[in-house]
């Protein structure tokens, strides 16, 4: 399976005076992951965001061809939910991602095994 490395995005990127990338305050910020991987001859999309309203929450969805063929949602820990750990939910998000494409490999490898 053909799997390109977890790219990590943020949205709504400032730059402050030193050069970094900072966001604003204003505007919130979306964390992602995107993978595409190769599944059976047909290219999947695996997406996970985590989403801050109106639930606090991580997302994971696997496409294929713009269609949602799979979707989980985990809620954040409590102690997340106060401390707003910028690294924890960072590693939550990473998990959940590589659990869900772990679960893509050993379902094409049943596939394949079972021929």
């Amino acid at each position: 399976m053909q799997h390109k490395g977890p790219k990590t995005e943020l949205a709504g990127k400032g730059t402050n005076k030193i050069g970094g990338n900072v966001p604003p305050k204003s505007i919130p910020v979306a964390i992602g992951l995107n993978d595409n991987l190769n599944f059976m001859g047909k290219q999947l999309h695996v997406q996970t965001e985590s989403m801050k309203s109106p639930a606090m929450c991580i997302v994971t969805q696997v496409f294929c061809n713009g269609r949602v063929l799979f979707s989980t949602k985990s809620d954040y820990p409590a102690g997340i939910r106060e401390s707003q750990s910028f690294s924890q939910i960072q590693d939550l998000m990473r998990a959940q991602h590589f659990k869900v494409i772990e679960k893509i490999q050993d379902k094409k490898a049943q596939i394949l095994g079972s021929s």
